[in-house]
Protein backbone atom coordinates (compact mmCIF):
# COMPACT_ATOMS: atom_id res chain seq x y z
CA UNK A 1 0.00 0.00 0.00
CA UNK A 2 1.26 3.46 -0.87
CA UNK A 3 0.08 6.72 0.72
CA UNK A 4 -0.29 9.74 -1.56
CA UNK A 5 -0.45 13.02 0.38
CA UNK A 6 -2.55 15.57 -1.43
CA UNK A 7 -2.78 19.31 -1.68
CA UNK A 8 -5.45 20.69 -3.96
CA UNK A 9 -2.69 21.31 -6.51
CA UNK A 10 -1.42 17.71 -6.43
CA UNK A 11 -4.99 16.43 -6.51
CA UNK A 12 -5.82 18.56 -9.57
CA UNK A 13 -2.71 17.43 -11.46
CA UNK A 14 -3.34 13.74 -10.74
CA UNK A 15 -7.00 14.12 -11.68
CA UNK A 16 -6.15 15.81 -14.98
CA UNK A 17 -3.50 13.23 -15.84
CA UNK A 18 -5.94 10.38 -15.24
CA UNK A 19 -8.44 12.07 -17.56
CA UNK A 20 -5.93 12.67 -20.35
CA UNK A 21 -6.75 11.02 -23.69
CA UNK A 22 -4.96 7.78 -24.56
CA UNK A 23 -3.76 7.16 -21.01
CA UNK A 24 -4.86 3.52 -20.79
CA UNK A 25 -4.40 0.39 -22.85
CA UNK A 26 -6.76 -2.07 -21.15
CA UNK A 27 -10.20 -2.10 -19.51
CA UNK A 28 -8.53 -3.13 -16.23
CA UNK A 29 -6.49 0.06 -16.29
CA UNK A 30 -9.65 2.09 -16.79
CA UNK A 31 -11.23 0.42 -13.75
CA UNK A 32 -8.13 1.09 -11.61
CA UNK A 33 -8.02 4.70 -12.80
CA UNK A 34 -11.72 5.21 -11.95
CA UNK A 35 -11.03 4.06 -8.38
CA UNK A 36 -8.13 6.49 -8.03
CA UNK A 37 -10.19 9.35 -9.50
CA UNK A 38 -12.98 8.56 -7.03
CA UNK A 39 -10.52 8.55 -4.12
CA UNK A 40 -8.91 11.83 -5.22
CA UNK A 41 -12.36 13.47 -5.33
CA UNK A 42 -11.19 16.60 -7.12
CA UNK A 43 -13.79 19.38 -6.97
CA UNK A 44 -14.67 21.51 -9.96
CA UNK A 45 -13.41 25.04 -9.36
CA UNK A 46 -13.43 28.17 -11.46
CA UNK A 47 -10.26 30.01 -12.41
CA UNK A 48 -11.14 32.66 -9.82
CA UNK A 49 -11.45 30.02 -7.08
CA UNK A 50 -8.21 28.25 -8.02
CA UNK A 51 -5.97 30.77 -6.30
CA UNK A 52 -2.40 29.96 -5.24
CA UNK A 53 -3.74 29.60 -1.70
CA UNK A 54 -6.35 27.08 -2.86
CA UNK A 55 -3.64 25.01 -4.59
CA UNK A 56 -1.66 24.90 -1.32
CA UNK A 57 -4.57 23.72 0.86
CA UNK A 58 -4.21 20.27 2.38
CA UNK A 59 -6.55 17.76 0.71
CA UNK A 60 -5.78 14.75 2.87
CA UNK A 61 -4.31 11.54 1.58
CA UNK A 62 -5.30 8.47 -0.35
CA UNK A 63 -4.08 4.91 -0.23
CA UNK A 64 -2.94 3.42 -3.51
CA UNK A 65 -2.44 -0.26 -4.15
CA UNK A 66 0.82 -1.15 -5.86
CA UNK A 67 -1.16 -1.66 -9.09
CA UNK A 68 -2.78 1.79 -8.67
CA UNK A 69 0.58 3.40 -7.97
CA UNK A 70 2.12 1.69 -11.01
CA UNK A 71 -0.78 2.87 -13.16
CA UNK A 72 -0.43 6.47 -12.00
CA UNK A 73 3.34 6.29 -12.58
CA UNK A 74 2.77 4.99 -16.11
CA UNK A 75 0.33 7.83 -16.86
CA UNK A 76 2.82 10.37 -15.51
CA UNK A 77 5.59 8.88 -17.68
CA UNK A 78 3.35 8.95 -20.75
CA UNK A 79 2.47 12.62 -20.29
CA UNK A 80 5.72 13.87 -18.69
CA UNK A 81 6.55 16.15 -21.62
CA UNK A 82 3.38 18.14 -20.87
CA UNK A 83 4.05 18.61 -17.14
CA UNK A 84 5.29 21.98 -15.91
CA UNK A 85 8.13 21.93 -13.37
CA UNK A 86 5.92 23.24 -10.57
CA UNK A 87 5.93 22.59 -6.85
CA UNK A 88 2.81 20.41 -7.07
CA UNK A 89 4.09 18.37 -10.00
CA UNK A 90 7.38 17.78 -8.18
CA UNK A 91 5.45 16.70 -5.07
CA UNK A 92 3.45 14.16 -7.08
CA UNK A 93 6.54 12.88 -8.91
CA UNK A 94 8.55 12.53 -5.72
CA UNK A 95 5.76 10.67 -3.95
CA UNK A 96 5.52 8.26 -6.88
CA UNK A 97 9.24 7.51 -6.65
CA UNK A 98 10.64 9.72 -9.40
CA UNK A 99 13.86 11.25 -8.09
CA UNK A 100 16.97 12.84 -9.57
Amino acid sequence: MHILKLTNGVRLIAHNLLHAPDSFKTPSEVVRAAKIIEDIACPTVSAEQATPEWHEEDAGEIKLTEAGRDLLKAVVEKHASKLPPSKHVVSLLTQLGFTD
